[in-house]
């Protein structure tokens, strides 16, 4: 879903530039690289040992990878992105944390892509990382409130319409 919202905006060929925040183990890079084959992907994970299984496994998806918090990273690269998805990772914030990551996410990038589960959902730490669990749930009239378009809502195994695609162009 996430590459068609990229593809209404770029063409394939051009060579953009992508930041991946919170890469787990490289899907997303990945998949934008397979369409974007002239892209600049930077992603940035926190969790030590999922960013070595990421370098080890999707390395090659990567211009650069980075092992750092996505807050401390946006707040201070001085670089701009075209891109920016924030796959699963706002709700890994506390609120206050959650939206500094949207006010950094609008000074650093022009095409904003965030994907969330509708509302809070529980989940604790995952495969020993605790940066998985969920502290935070962000509803749909909570994201248009602050100029996020809900772009997609997409269903899982759990319940219908369970996680949304959101999207801001911010210049």
């Amino acid at each position: 879903m996430q590459i068609q919202l990229l593809k209404t905006h770029f063409d394939p060929e051009e060579g953009i530039s992508v930041l991946d925040l919170g890469t787990e183990y490289g899907h997303t890079g990945c998949s934008v690289r397979g369409v974007f084959p002239h892209a600049t992907i930077t992603g940035v994970e926190v969790h030590k040992p999922t960013f070595l299984a990421c370098k080890e496994q999707a390395g090659e998806c990567y211009d650069y990878l980075i092992h750092e918090d996505a807050l401390t990273y946006l707040a201070e690269t001085g670089d701009f992105f075209d891109v920016i998805i924030a796959a699963e990772l706002i709700e890994h914030l506390p609120k206050d944390k959650g939206q500094i990551l949207l006010q950094l996410l609008e000074k650093t990038g022009r095409l904003l892509i965030v994907t969330s589960p509708l509302g809070f959902k529980h989940q604790g730490e995952l495969y020993g990382n605790p940066h998985q669990v969920h502290v935070s749930g962000w509803e749909q009239k909570e994201m248009k409130a602050l100029g996020w378009e809900t772009y997609a809502l997409m269903p899982s195994a759990t319940s219908p319409c369970s996680c949304a695609i959101y999207s801001k162009v911010s210049r």
